[in-house]
């Protein structure tokens, strides 16, 4: 079995260097393997760190309206 992360091209770090933790740009090199890796973090176990794929504006609106509709709710 190949080790996924021969797959992984290029890390590197985004934002300014601060006090709070920086988000990581992870370049790999098959689709395949982001959707194995952010299925693999959904696992209970994997409480260290968290995988989010990228959002477009309009996916960030949409979330955004759909947690103000919930909040309206309750």
């Amino acid at each position: 079995m190949v080790n996924k992360f021969d797959s992984v091209l290029k890390v590197s770090r985004l934002g300014p260097v601060g006090n709070r933790p920086r988000p990581m740009k992870i370049i790999t090199s098959s689709p395949e393997l982001v959707a194995d890796v952010l299925r693999e973090c959904r696992k209970p176990e994997n409480t260290n760190y968290r995988l989010y794929s990228d959002r477009t504006n309009m996916q960030r609106e949409y979330m955004a309206r759909l947690k103000q509709e919930l909040a309206s709710r309750t």
